[in-house]
């Protein structure tokens, strides 16, 4: 952008040396002087070169003023779109971090129902075992007063 304003800045300075007669060695233009038939005195001259000069540096000042307040404009309005930009970012980097959050505590969630499940299974399997102990200790109970029994009457 700066490169760019520099390059206009050059060429309408430079512009601004050359005028309507180009560029001269004599400050006053050429002048036709003379008398007409009646006597009268006339002198014909094209516009002085220091006024087409002075003309141009103004012209070429005004457009130079125009093209960096444009620039300038552009400049400020690009500045308040990326100050837009930036706040747009923070504001979805802090809702992506919510998110992020609100995953984590899901997973743990998650994660900690699992634990409880297989808690609870292995509670159960604790348990089923503990009920085919306690089936095969009556079974051996049972036996052991069928022997008894028997040996009561085998004698």
């Amino acid at each position: 952008m700066t490169k760019t304003l520099l390059l206009i800045l050059t060429t309408m300075i430079s512009i601004g040396c050359i005028n309507a007669n180009a560029i001269d060695r004599k400050f006053y233009t050429n002048c036709k002087e003379y008398y007409d038939f009646q006597g009268f005195y006339h002198n014909e001259c094209e516009e002085n070169k220091a006024n087409n000069y002075y003309n141009n540096i103004k012209a070429n000042s005004d457009f130079i003023y125009k093209t960096i307040e444009k620039v300038l404009v552009e400049e400020s309005k690009e500045l308040e779109e990326l100050k837009r930009l930036e706040e747009k970012m923070k504001i979805e980097e802090e809702e992506l971090k919510k998110l992020e959050e609100a995953i984590k505590l899901e997973e743990a969630k998650k994660l900690k129902e699992e634990a409880e499940l297989d808690e609870v299974a292995k509670a159960e399997e604790e348990v089923a075992k503990a009920e085919e102990e306690a089936a095969k200790a009556e079974e051996a109970k049972e036996l052991e007063e069928a022997k008894k029994f028997e040996v009561k009457i085998q004698l």
